[in-house]
């Protein structure tokens, strides 16, 4: 049997989105999250595997996908040749829908991005957490340049996540996701905070990370300890031999020096 060959998991696609993010320091990580990456990771989770004629469209719609991306703008045609199998096999729509929505807000394009996200989140409203949702809503925001009102949301499912053990704990087969959108969600926070210029707000993420990580001197007895969670973090914001611990520490000097 022809199987997915797109990546499945939330570590796999965050190394592909995320492994340049220190060339640009925290305006890279924004553009990195500001993507549908949760959604897209938890989509990957609830569809299936295709057959039939289902499986030459996707065939094709992967085909065309990556001709797509890998031309880096907005090419109409090769994007006509990507709708083509999607138009024929709507299930496809839920599948690619959130890739496209990413690579729209790659290029730069938020009204599209926006609208094959809203159509994600309608397609797998009742199977996903709102959690996933919120954060892909404030995706969109920060690729509109919204940045307050992104921050804003930010802090605000920061702190309904952290009311909401169930979620926290929850697993998939390698570790808990929801402690991991935790931290993608922190790290947002820390990089927004930079960007409008609220340098206690940013110390502050960074010092949360930090000791949920296991990575300070402080001994942490936050529920939102996870070393496990933050060694995905390590590895998935890697480039050669920068971490992204190296990156908060050098964030950190240049905030106590300027204070």
């Amino acid at each position: 049997m022809l199987e997915d060959k797109l990546p499945i998991g939330r570590i796999a696609f965050a190394k592909s989105v995320c492994i340049d993010w220190i060339s640009d320091h925290s305006r890279t990580v924004l553009i990195s999250l500001a993507s549908l990456l949760i959604l897209l990771f938890a989509l990957y989770q609830v569809t299936g595997k295709f057959s039939g004629h289902r499986r030459s469209d996707f065939i094709e719609a992967q085909s065309a996908y990556s001709r797509w991306v890998a031309a880096k703008i907005g090419n109409d045609e090769l994007f006509k040749k990507l709708e083509r199998p999607l138009k024929r096999s709507p299930e496809l729509q839920t599948k690619f829908g959130a890739l496209i929505a990413q690579h729209f807000l790659t290029i730069n394009d938020p009204k599209n991005a926006e609208a094959f996200a809203k159509q994600s989140w309608k397609r797998t409203s009742n199977l996903l957490s709102p959690y996933y949702t919120e954060f892909s809503k404030t995706s969109l925001l920060v690729s509109q340049g919204k940045l307050q009102e992104a921050l804003m949301a930010a802090r605000g499912l920061k702190a309904r996540m952290a009311e909401d053990t169930a979620f926290l704990e929850s697993r998939d087969k390698m570790i808990r996701s929801g402690g991991l959108l935790y931290a993608y969600n922190l790290i947002r926070i820390a990089a927004l905070e930079k960007e409008v210029g609220s340098s206690a707000g940013e110390l502050a993420a960074w010092d949360e990370l930090l000791a949920n990580a296991g990575w300070s001197s402080a001994v942490s007895s936050s529920k939102m300890f996870d070393p496990e969670v933050y060694s995905v973090i390590q590895r998935t914001f890697q480039d050669g031999k920068i971490s992204i611990y190296d990156y908060i520490i050098h964030r950190k000097a240049e905030l106590t020096k300027s204070s």
